[in-house]
């Protein structure tokens, strides 16, 4: 069993360096929190600071399963994150959930497309899939060796804006009613 230690943040370890990873695991995230909910809230202070975005859904409720997994392109861009969201309550739905931070197991966008391109959740809507994200005329080059016919793709413009926008779709942000 993995020691649960290996997955604290520590900050100070981050801004010396001594501490790369960039993957993390953003816990008690709520239950209704759409993958789009959860992009725009990451976005109005960190957009352009990740590369991939996972909110995994539990297909029969439509629900989030309460966690999500987010890689920044840069260990330092953990920080603002952690000072951003790490201890702090979501805004929608009157959730009393507390934001808790913590490394992945898995680590860099490469390893994670390696472990969910075949993964049969590759098969699902794309609603369910890890986002990811680069730059208008940014080379994949991470990503060439592997096939993207399934991959969500998502490429931000210089405004910031989304050529493709999957979340947008119909089926994408329906509001469940219990």
């Amino acid at each position: 069993m993995d020691n649960k230690r290996q997955y604290l943040l520590d900050l100070e370890k981050i801004r010396s360096g001594e501490d790369t990873r960039t993957t993390l695991m953003i816990k008690n995230i709520p239950n209704k929190y759409t993958s789009k909910m959860l992009l725009l809230g990451i976005d109005e202070t960190h957009k352009g600071a990740y590369d991939f975005l996972y909110l995994p859904i539990d297909i029969k409720s439509k629900c989030n399963v309460g966690y999500a997994f987010i890689n920044m392109v840069s260990p330092l861009h953990i920080i603002s994150f952690a000072e951003a969201f790490d201890g702090k309550t979501w805004e929608k739905f009157n959730s009393k959930k507390v934001t808790s931070l913590a490394y992945a197991r898995i680590q860099g966008k490469v390893a994670l497309v390696s472990h969910f391109q075949n993964s049969n959740l590759m098969n699902e809507d794309k609603q369910y899939r890890p986002i990811l994200f680069q730059y208008e005329g940014q080379e994949s080059d991470d990503l060439a060796n592997f096939s993207s016919s399934n991959l969500n793709i998502f490429v931000r413009r210089p405004d910031g804006s989304y050529i493709e926008d999957a979340l947008d779709s119909p089926k994408g942000d329906q509001d469940r009613k219990p």
